[in-house]
């Protein structure tokens, strides 16, 4: 039974992380979670904040988020610019020129050390216990559905980790 009413997970004014559910189609799983990609290419990004953490949510059959990584640089560029990442981001560069569309530039994330979760936190269970409902692009997280993803994917003790290596 779906709660009614808006995600639970989701950025309010009174309640915003600079965390981000990135949706990726199903054949960036084994990507993922080899810890391959070092740059996601997006059409667009959040306005208002720069996210600093992504949260990777895997399309059917997945269906689940499978991993974490912080943003350690985030930049929008031209796309005659980010075809020179294409490798780092396991992409082919024609077939990110026509991901890119008309557009012209593309928002670029480099990402830090890729954490796998401790098992997937699947779609079923967040649409029933905080109405999720994936986006094809991001969703913006409160600092308690940050909370939260931290303790379903087992992120938490291993986040602080990483960022006492830095």
């Amino acid at each position: 039974m779906r709660i009614s009413g808006p995600c639970r997970l989701k950025r309010t004014p009174s309640d915003e992380a600079d965390a981000v559910i990135l949706t990726f189609n199903h054949r960036w799983e084994q990507m993922l979670l080899e810890k391959k990609l070092d740059i996601v290419f997006r059409k667009q990004g959040p306005s208002g904040f720069t996210p600093k953490l992504i949260y990777a949510y895997v399309t059917a059959p997945t269906s689940a988020i499978l991993c974490c990584a912080p943003i350690v640089a985030y930049d929008e560029m031209p796309v005659a610019k980010a075809v020179t990442l294409a490798d780092r981001g396991c992409i082919d560069v024609s077939e990110l020129k026509t991901y890119s569309g008309v557009n012209g530039k593309l928002i670029v994330m480099e990402l830090g050390a890729i954490l796998v979760a401790k098992s997937p936190i699947t779609y079923e269970f967040l649409s029933k216990h905080y109405n999720y409902w994936p986006s094809s692009t991001f969703i913006p997280l409160s600092k308690s559905g940050v909370a939260i993803l931290d303790e379903l994917g087992g992120f938490s003790a291993r986040l602080k980790r990483t960022k006492h290596e830095e």
